[in-house]
């Protein structure tokens, strides 16, 4: 789905992308409609979109025309990747549930091939032992703050902070204190 195309820094997007992407929304307006097809779709033409990592930096968005060269050779470029059915795309994730149902199926006992059977006996006896003494754990100084809660209740990060921190962290030249100039200050007057 679509083309990083290297070369001239730029992401080419696909019909099918669109398609896909606008597919989503349809399936949940469906859902909140109870499958009543919407009427038309509204698409802004949005003339940049903010990079991830710095809200800053805005990337131009370019429209071109289907009928576009640019448009043509993109559809041709992506020809030979098959677009996935929806048939194909259930039976996916049938395959990943048989997968998902098969991993927690599978509970594998331990070998006890050259092992000692009192030694396996004395092991089992302690698991009970353990099993059998009710241990409840040990709460915190303030007592339980429920889950979802934080105990500062300062709610949750600035969704920038991730951001900030990256930009921090990255690393600078080194200073070369030979080509520095010291500053004069001038002292107030008495």
């Amino acid at each position: 789905m679509g083309r990083y195309n290297l070369q001239n820094k730029s992401i080419d997007i696909e019909a099918r992308d669109i398609n896909y992407i606008l597919g989503a929304y349809i399936r949940s307006y469906l859902f909140l409609s109870k499958n009543q097809p919407p009427d038309k779709i509204i698409f802004p033409m949005y003339p940049v979109v903010p990079y991830p990592l710095d809200p800053n930096v805005l990337i131009p968005v370019e429209y071109i025309l289907a009928t576009d060269r640019y448009a043509v050779d993109l559809v041709k470029d992506g020809s030979n990747i098959p677009e996935v059915t929806p048939a194909e795309e259930k039976a996916l994730d049938v395959l990943d549930n048989k997968i998902e149902e098969a991993k927690a199926g599978v509970v594998e006992e331990p070998s006890t091939a050259g092992t000692n059977s009192s030694n396996i006996s004395s092991a089992r006896a302690a698991m009970a032992k353990l099993e059998q003494a009710n241990r409840v754990p040990k709460m915190p100084p303030g007592g339980d703050i429920g889950p979802g809660t934080s105990p500062d209740n300062m709610g949750s990060r600035d969704i920038r902070l991730e951001s900030q921190i990256r930009t921090d962290l990255t690393d600078e030249p080194d200073i070369d204190e030979s080509k520095e100039i010291p500053a004069e200050i001038e002292k107030p007057e008495e």
